[in-house]
């Protein structure tokens, strides 16, 4: 950009790189009674620019201009003939901001709801190719067996890479043990647990992904790449902090574990 440029803050996107970042960008630590943890704080008065998902795709698909935008248009019109309305969609990432660079910069989209984030999960398989090495034993430091694929959520269309999230329509509004924020209760400890999860809960393509097991412990993780393995649900041994109403994975203090033991 002119007279400068940017770097990425977040060298991996991991709840335990937060912390690294914020050291790096000389953020201030703010010691929270609520959840006795030290948190990473940026000011308003720090910001430079934000950007509303929404509103950047609105935008960009009402005048694009670069060959980067006019992919954003195509992979929208995809995903409108399977149904997904273009209100659902956001768009993050430089090309929200204008800042991208054409034939690096990929595209990150933002699905609102757990409606569309269906109808976006149902067709993002038919849509571009898998990207070389989505099979991973380990995601973000969660480590998953059988490997899991990543393409459920990430994809290459004509060189392009292509990735979404799903977010609920308010904050932890799909997630029970998340709902009370201000009353949530602190884990007691590292626990293993074999748990039947039923398959189609539409909470596991929310972030963060949250499910209910068949014996009523919810399973949170706040990596989201196991948000289809939850989905398809089966027996799974899980291995997390846990509290009173679930068991948490992806965590800055034990990311822990997760195994598929069965199917549905």
């Amino acid at each position: 950009m002119p007279g400068g440029s940017l770097c990425r803050v977040l060298r991996q996107y991991e709840a335990g790189e937060i912390i690294n970042a914020a050291e790096r960008v000389g953020a201030k630590a703010f010691e929270d009674p609520l959840y006795g943890a030290s948190i990473p704080v940026i000011s308003r008065e720090e910001l430079v620019l934000t950007c509303d998902p929404i509103e950047s795709m609105k935008y960009i698909i009402s005048r694009p201009t670069g060959q980067l935008e006019f992919m954003l248009v195509h992979i929208a019109s995809l995903l409108g003939a399977a149904g997904v309305g273009i209100g659902a969609l956001g768009v993050t990432g430089t090309l929200a901001m204008g800042v991208h660079v054409e034939g690096i910069s990929d595209i990150d989209l933002v699905v609102y709801g757990p409606r569309a984030s269906l109808e976006v999960y149902e067709a993002f398989a038919s849509i571009g190719e898998e990207p070389p090495g989505a099979r991973r034993g380990i995601v973000n430091g969660v480590k998953v067996h059988p490997p899991l694929s990543l393409a459920w959520r990430r994809r290459v269309v004509d060189g392009t890479h292509v990735s979404w999230t799903g977010a609920p329509e308010a904050a932890a509004s799909h997630c029970a043990p998340l709902r009370e924020w201000r009353r949530l209760e602190p884990p007691r400890g590292r626990a293993r647990l074999a748990l039947r999860v039923p398959g189609g809960q539409v909470g596991a393509l929310l972030y963060p992904p949250c499910v209910e097991s068949e014996e009523g412990v919810h399973i949170v993780s706040f990596e989201y790449n196991l948000g289809a393995l939850l989905y398809e649900g089966g027996l799974m041994e899980v291995e997390g902090l846990a509290s009173e109403e679930a068991i948490l994975l992806g965590t800055r203090e034990y990311p822990g574990s997760l195994r598929l033991l069965g199917g549905r």
